[in-house]
């Protein structure tokens, strides 16, 4: 769960989006499963992978499981693709990220805060502000009238709470973190897992 070396066959663009496999070498269903696993902050299973040369291209389909406590969810996903490849990347983005506009990130802190993670979530991006959790008043990410840059941290502990953020550069996360050193080495996991994703996408 949120646990993969620091360097995955995925790469994020600065909205939180997947952008394909990075290596020139065909990914096998697992590593696609462990790499998705990191990048959206869940408990991964793959069911079954299949891809179908059909003559208006491959079309790839991914089912996964997803483990959270005692319950068991499942996600299913196609795409048609020119190649295989991404066929069947694309197919596990579409069965793991499109309840979260397509986002890596939104869809990592929903989970984070549907666990108890963190009490409350928001993403800003090109689509708006997405929240997850009760209102919350985050403080800001950056000093004043500095734009942050992609890979760009903060952490803060307020009277409000205690905060972490990251930014892609496009977007940004902004958790409200349950107090515990457990609950923050899984963040920082998440955080390395996205920024290497984001290293190798550019």
């Amino acid at each position: 769960m949120c646990a993969m070396p620091p360097r995955g066959p995925l790469a994020l663009d600065d909205q939180g989006r997947v952008h394909g496999a990075l290596s020139a070498e065909p990914n096998s269903p697992e590593a696609l499963t462990r790499a998705f696993e990191a990048l959206v902050c869940a408990d991964l299973g793959l069911i079954g992978a299949r891809i179908v040369d059909t003559p208006n291209g491959y079309l790839g389909i991914m089912t996964l499981r997803e483990r959270s406590g005692s319950s068991l969810e499942l996600w299913a996903g196609a795409a048609l693709r020119a190649d295989a490849d991404t066929a069947l990347c694309d197919a596990a983005a579409d069965a793991l990220l499109a309840p979260w506009h397509d986002s890596a990130i939104v869809a990592g802190a929903a989970r984070l805060v549907a666990e108890g993670t963190c009490r409350a979530a928001m993403v800003i991006d090109d689509t708006g502000v997405t929240s997850y959790g009760p209102p919350t008043d985050f403080p800001p990410l950056g000093a004043r009238g500095l734009e942050p840059e992609a890979g760009d941290r903060l952490a803060a502990r307020t009277t409000r709470g205690e905060f972490r953020a990251l930014s892609l550069g496009g977007a940004s996360v902004m958790l409200n973190v349950i107090p515990g050193p457990q609950n923050g080495r899984r963040i920082e996991l998440w955080f390395d897992a996205i920024e290497a994703a984001l290293v190798e996408a550019q």
